[in-house]
């Protein structure tokens, strides 16, 4: 008899909660229209993926400040990294009989303006023979490497930001967010969405238990 007392706060908590559950769950299921019913977020993937993307581009980032980030890491450390990683790849290519025939003929050409018009042709490709591309690159990389750097990071720091900009526009971000989200499945959203707000939807599941609770125990004292 006493239990009796307490069937309207124990079935409005029920209740309560069931139908927010319900309610979250109807967001994501059925994934798949059943007689032109579908949940709210598959049935509205586009808009979303279009809304997601506005907004990202509107207050989260846009292609200036991706650039302007861009820009700062650009440091000179950064720079001499890459250059250091390219030097092996293009020792590679041109430590070559065509590299060094390239490098005697400009020799040659320097030394007949600076000492002879008929200055021997045989000294420069004799020199160019003899020394190793790659061990005078290895030898002198450090050097090599800061004397990129002194003079690529000033024109890299300064013109990066322009050439990202004009390469890239808010409608391409745009476009690149609302490609990936129509990609994502129905339960990547769904785990997606739940990651982010896990708290707050269970939290709306329990405030219609303990809604339907206050309700049933309201109607007790009437």
């Amino acid at each position: 008899m006493v239990l009796k007392v307490f069937y309207p706060a124990i079935f409005g908590g029920l209740i309560g909660y069931l139908t927010n559950w319900v309610a979250i769950k109807m967001l994501f299921w059925p994934k798949k229209p059943i007689f032109f019913f579908q949940g709210a977020i598959p049935k509205n993937k586009e808009k979303i993926a279009e809304n997601i993307a506005v907004t990202s581009t509107d207050h989260l980032f846009s292609a200036e400040e991706i650039a302007s980030l861009i820009n700062q890491k650009l440091t000179p450390e950064t720079i001499q990294n890459v250059v250091k990683d390219l030097i092996p790849g293009v020792t590679e290519k041109l430590d070559t009989d065509e590299t060094r025939e390239e490098v005697a003929r400009l020799i040659v050409s320097k030394l007949k303006s600076l000492i002879s018009p008929s200055f021997s042709d045989g000294f420069a490709r004799g020199l160019t023979q003899a020394v190793s591309i790659t061990e005078f690159i290895t030898l002198n990389q450090d050097r090599i490497v800061k004397f990129i750097c002194d003079r690529l990071h000033p024109a890299v720091a300064s013109q990066a930001a322009n050439i990202i900009v004009s390469m890239i526009s808010t409608e391409d971000i745009q476009r690149m967010i609302i490609e990936n989200v129509k990609k994502m499945n129905e339960d990547e959203i769904e785990t997606a969405v739940y990651k982010i707000s896990r708290r707050e939807l269970t939290l709306i599941e329990w405030s219609g238990g303990v809604l339907g609770i206050i309700i049933g125990l309201i109607q007790m004292l009437l």
